[in-house]
């Protein structure tokens, strides 16, 4: 019984460009489906947006909030008794926020314009970019390495073969 090298060495590449394409696999870090955009409205407060809604119909929905917000800060001023108010006027300007009443603090804000975050509609449109991206990335470092072994290994079988002696 004699060995056939081409074969099993062949079916040792199957073996081992199988098990080299799990284990990338297994360890890629391919980013998740994100169905969701995380708009950051303060340090307090993140809105969460589903990403088939698009950047018009987020937006839109944003500047409707921040309409309701601005009017329910103006009606809470308009409750503040005038003497509460010219109390917290009378604050020094140079007093940091940290330093002032919390009312006092409301007060002062509630008069500026509240403004839609930026930043967030490039997440919105490239969501599945940067996923298709890794997943190339990975499908390379998967495929490449065992292609380069086979070629490799072909080029060596090609060149042993030229040692043999040839039946004359």
């Amino acid at each position: 019984m004699t060995i056939n090298w081409r074969r099993g060495l062949l079916r040792l590449w199957i073996v081992a460009a199988l098990v080299w394409c799990s284990v990338v696999a297994i360890n890629a870090n391919i980013p998740p489906a994100s169905d969701l955009v995380h708009i950051k409205f303060s340090n307090t407060e993140t809105w969460d947006y589903p990403v088939a809604w698009g950047v018009d119909r987020i937006e839109a929905d944003l500047k409707t909030r921040i309409d309701a917000k601005e009017k329910a800060e103006h009606a809470w001023v308009a409750e503040v008794p005038d003497a509460r108010k010219a109390e917290c006027k009378a604050i020094p300007k140079n007093t940091l926020f940290s330093d002032m009443p919390k009312d006092c603090v409301r007060i002062f804000f509630a008069d500026m314009k509240l403004a839609v975050p930026d930043g967030w509609q490039a997440e919105v449109q490239n969501t599945s970019a940067k996923r298709w991206g890794a997943i190339k990335s990975i499908a390379l470092w998967a495929i490449v390495p065992p292609l380069a072994a086979l070629v490799l290994g072909l080029l060596l079988g090609w060149v042993s073969a030229g040692f043999r002696q040839s039946s004359s």
